[in-house]
């Protein structure tokens, strides 16, 4: 059960920041199987026309990580099977950002989402606050280069999303985030 406590998502920073700092403080609302609705951003196709693609969960409560995460994979996939060729995108960032543990999820196992994240040639980006994002990110294949742990606080979320910014510029202009 999922409910809705913000307007859409619009494909910049700021919107994700704004629903981000939205949020604070209603954590109690979530629980396992009633947390806020995971939104997804598409840019590239629709916005900025760069031909690269940024998806962002935004989870709350009780932590479904990996149940968020293998259904964007899959409502991805499916735009991308289903989207016609010269409208899907020539990159696709996958941007995970948790401020929680996994602990609610019943649909993906870690096995299921390693596979998945396996069988794509995405950059997948790991943005973790209050848990070892290293680890929990190393166990469903996403490689360190590609792993930050944020502080919790406007500051940290700005350095976080600042950082973002920058590896999608890279990915859009060709260029290899670990340059």
């Amino acid at each position: 059960n999922m409910f809705r406590s913000t307007g859409d998502i619009q494909d910049n920073w700021l919107s994700i920041k704004g629903i981000v700092d939205s949020q604070l403080g209603k954590q109690a609302f979530g629980g396992v199987y009633c947390h806020n609705d995971m939104d997804m951003l598409v840019v590239g196709m629709h916005g900025n026309g760069d031909n690269a693609e940024v998806l962002g969960n935004v989870v709350g409560g009780c932590t479904a990580l990996l149940d968020a995460v293998g259904s964007a994979i899959s409502h991805i996939e499916n735009i991308h099977k289903y989207a016609r060729p010269e409208d899907v995108p020539e990159h696709t960032i996958f941007i995970i950002t948790t401020d929680g543990m996994e602990n609610a999820s019943c649909e993906f196992s870690k096995t299921q989402i390693k596979n998945m994240i396996d069988n794509h040639s995405w950059e997948f980006i790991f943005l973790g606050a209050d848990i070892d994002s290293y680890s929990e990110a190393g166990s469903i294949g996403i490689a360190k280069s590609r792993v930050a742990n944020y502080e919790k606080s406007s500051d940290g979320f700005n350095r976080a999303y600042e950082s973002l910014t920058y590896a999608s510029d890279r990915v859009r202009r060709n260029m290899d985030l670990d340059d």
